[in-house]
């Protein structure tokens, strides 16, 4: 779902049938149908105006794992389309994973304890923790045909370039074609 600009994406729903959505508040996720009405099922993607400021309530998972700034169980009126730092601390013996989402929020990147956040409308922002230490590798995105300086096909979610990620975690990616070129 790509929203217009001055809309983000508020979420999916169903009628006509039963569906259930793996993550009916992500742009992208997988659903399952198990029953339809008269033989269809309409599945509607649901826009809204992004608003000026929107409320950024943090978390912790578990919350013995560690702290999190602004503070766990807090709520902030933030403005929206600006980056907004936060940190997660972990406790002796934890280790910090990444930044869990739920609403329409970007993470810089999820697996840096310290990073930001980009707020679209009202979201939480987890930090999640294990006792287990996450092993790590290198992700490079990279786009093809290379067309050369300040020319390009496409852009990738993580962007073009190195990023650290933890193994067993899932990352969304994405691609965008540029005018003129389509994704294959």
């Amino acid at each position: 779902a790509n929203p217009n600009p001055g809309y983000y994406f508020a979420g999916w729903s169903a009628w006509d049938g039963t569906v259930e959505f793996e993550n009916s508040s992500m742009d992208v996720t997988n659903m399952t149908i198990y029953a339809a009405t008269a033989d269809f099922v309409t599945i509607r993607a649901t826009f809204a105006p992004i608003p000026e400021e929107a409320v950024l309530t943090m978390d912790a998972n578990p919350e013995v794992g560690g702290t999190t700034t602004p503070a766990s169980g807090s709520q902030t009126t933030v403005k929206t389309q600006t980056g907004i730092p936060i940190k997660a601390e972990q406790a002796d013996t934890w280790y910090f994973i990444q930044w869990i989402v739920q609403g329409p929020a970007k993470v810089a990147n999820q697996f840096l304890a310290e990073t930001t956040v980009t707020l679209l409308g009202s979201s939480t922002v987890t930090a999640e923790f294990s006792q287990t230490k996450p092993e790590q590798a290198t992700l490079v995105m990279a786009v093809s045909p290379e067309l050369g300086e300040g020319s390009t096909c496409g852009e990738t979610d993580p962007a073009v370039g190195p990023h650290t990620v933890n193994l067993g975690c899932d990352i969304l990616v994405c691609a965008t074609a540029s005018d003129g070129y389509q994704f294959s």
